[in-house]
């Protein structure tokens, strides 16, 4: 079986999946055994000495209006596995599909059936592999799954592509013989067999007739239900809001505000006088809400990196799949030490944009009824794995696996262009890079909640039509005509940073740019109808290596000026007694390493940390 292979989404089903860790053996020898242990995060587990039923979960979500923490998750889910053996499965994904929130979870009965699952962004990873002798080990960390067939053995593939995009797309993992549990996913272990299905995907099933008046009187009445919910569910505890300069987590703190939320907290962190702290704090200020900056000094990082906690860190938020998320690290890790006092449930906005539609993109949104995955394909590869210049070999690996994500999709009639590229970046970037930044709460020993990502907020903006979600178009719109207006009214005033494309997605348009626009679109959408695929490609490769990747700006590294101090720093970092590249294999090291005429401004940072953080792995698969 090829590598490629390995990592393919198994069908649903009686079939046998295709990922070589489902594979049968004799039923003598086969077990499932739960591995769920960490010395960051504790797992609530349940035990039926009638039933002989083993539930082990973590998280909180709601299951209508009820909300379920650790404890409460449990026994809802030890109830729903109380059913006749032929049933279990099926109660359960019914039951586990109307969890609405953050959570993961595992149930086993003494007959050895099982059944694992994630939510639909995979907040909460599991990870599973084979024993030599057959057996099936599920675990909430990979370091628990070393004794499972491949898995001190570095997969290459998986390895090029974390170093090219800071995560492994599907269910591959840096371990060979490691896999992890799909966003929205289920593992079902039944007669020394295992099926992997999925509860939910980003996909619609059809689309709002509503006009844009109406979808923002929705649009309102589903966001205050929302955070209704949420507010309700957290009366007795401080929320605590990460404030940037953007959106969306403006907007979250100003609906707490609005649904009179009595303990708030904002935080912004960061160089002192940069343009995102004075815009968050000027976002607190026009709230009425505390606020705190925790600046980022120079000569500060360095102690942390080098230190035995970022190590753990580096172990627990990694978890040999996806590149540790660290720039919240040192702000968490002041306000838990210089701060102890301050305690609370931290609300992040993460996800949220690309829900609403910040990154779907142009040439794809009048496209409708038109699939072309390799135009997805294309476009993805070089806006999201192009970091570092590729080699060839690495581009056609990347495309493969990308076009082995797409055929196993269950795309219908409702489907095109856009919504491709949405469940890719759903599944992949958002749920394996993005939403993993919240390790870092937990580390430092935060609840943390993803109010943006609630179930019925992701179903109404998968219900409106591209054009409208096109740079969240809608969602600003609302935010304007209905959140910040009368006592929130300074806030529309206030322009946000970031998110990607514009600098504010609202701001009404001129006649001229609304007819410029459509007449692109137009002739885009004929383009990507009538013109060869080599041309679309080129069209895409041109357009995005106009995006010139930023100098490195980290440590040591980042104060070098000049390319060949720069140049000197990457032999150092390989090289050097101790460096932290020195264990980076060969076949990683000729990518690392910038080649004759390629400046090194186009390395990207993500791309040094992605390779130190490979180096680390190496040095420690060899270690026995």
């Amino acid at each position: 079986m090829t590598d490629s292979s390995r990592g393919a989404i198994p069908k649903t089903g009686p079939s046998r999946s295709s990922d070589p860790t489902c594979r049968s053996s004799s039923p003598e020898t086969e077990r499932c055994l739960l591995r769920f242990d960490s010395s960051v995060c504790q797992w609530h587990r349940a035990f039926s000495s009638e039933s002989g039923i083993v539930v082990v979960a973590r998280g909180a979500a709601f299951c209508g209006e009820r909300f379920l923490t650790e404890e409460s998750l449990t026994h809802y889910i030890a109830e729903s596995a109380a059913v006749p053996p032929g049933d279990r499965f099926e109660v359960l994904k019914e039951r586990v599909a109307k969890l609405n929130g953050s959570w993961a979870l595992a149930v086993q009965w003494p007959d050895g059936e099982a059944v694992a699952a994630v939510d639909r962004l995979q907040t909460i990873p599991l990870f599973y592999g084979r024993k030599a002798d057959g057996g099936l080990v599920i675990a909430n960390n990979t370091a628990d799954l070393s004794d499972c067939e491949n898995a001190r053995v570095l997969d290459e593939e998986a390895a090029i592509e974390l170093l090219h995009s800071g995560y492994v797309m599907g269910c591959r993992t840096l371990r060979r013989g490691v896999c992890r549990v799909e966003p929205g996913g289920m593992l079902h272990w039944k007669n020394h067999s295992l099926t992997c299905s999925r509860h939910y995907r980003f996909l619609r099933t059809g689309w709002s007739t509503a006009g844009q008046r109406e979808l923002t009187d929705q649009l309102d009445a589903v966001m205050h239900r929302v955070f209704a919910r949420w507010v309700k569910a957290h009366a007795e505890q401080r929320i605590i809001v990460p404030l940037s300069g953007g959106l969306d987590s403006r907007l979250i703190l100003a609906m707490l505000k609005l649904h009179g939320h009595p303990n708030l907290l904002a935080i912004n962190y960061g160089r002192p006088g940069g343009i995102e702290s004075n815009i968050s704090y000027d976002v607190a200020k026009a709230l009425g809400v505390p606020w705190k900056f925790f600046p980022y000094e120079d000569g500060e990082w360095h102690s942390l990196m080098v230190s035995t906690t970022m190590r753990d860190f580096w172990r627990f938020s990694g978890q040999d799949a996806v590149l540790p998320h660290i720039q919240d690290y040192l702000a968490l890790h002041k306000l838990r030490y210089q701060e102890p006092k301050v305690d609370g449930v931290f609300f992040a906005g993460m996800v949220g944009d690309m829900i609403a539609g910040v990154w779907v993109p142009d040439h794809f949104v009048d496209n409708e009824g038109l699939l072309d995955i390799k135009a997805v394909c294309s476009w993805l590869f070089y806006r999201k794995y192009a970091a570092v210049p590729v080699l060839r070999r690495d581009r056609a690996r990347i495309n493969h696996r990308m076009m082995e994500f797409f055929s196993h999709v269950p795309f219908s009639h409702h489907h095109n262009s856009a919504a491709a590229f949405d469940l890719f970046e759903f599944e992949n970037r958002q749920a394996r890079y993005i939403g993993n930044s919240v390790r870092s709460f937990e580390f430092y020993g935060y609840q943390w909640r993803l109010p943006l990502c609630d179930h019925e907020l992701i179903e109404f903006f998968l219900s409106v039509p591209t054009q409208l979600r096109e740079l969240k178009r809608l969602y600003a719109l609302w935010m304007r005509d209905r959140v910040f207006v009368g006592t929130l009214a300074p806030l529309a005033d206030i322009p946000p940073v970031g998110d990607g494309r514009c600098v504010w997605y609202g701001e009404p348009r001129e006649i001229r740019h609304d007819l410029r626009q459509n007449t692109r679109r137009l002739l885009a959408s004929v383009y990507h109808r009538w013109m060869p695929s080599f041309l679309q490609r080129l069209r895409s490769e041109r357009g995005s290596r106009r995006f010139i990747p930023h100098p490195l700006r980290f440590n040591a590294w980042f104060a070098q000026n000049d390319a060949e101090s720069r140049r000197q720093t990457v032999g150092d970092l390989m090289d050097g007694p101790g460096g932290l590249l020195c264990d980076l294999p060969p076949f990683l090291r000729v990518r690392v390493v910038p080649h004759e005429g390629i400046p090194l401004c186009h390395i990207d940072c993500l791309v040094m940390l992605s390779a130190v953080y490979l180096a680390d792995l190496s040095r420690h698969l060899a270690h026995k």
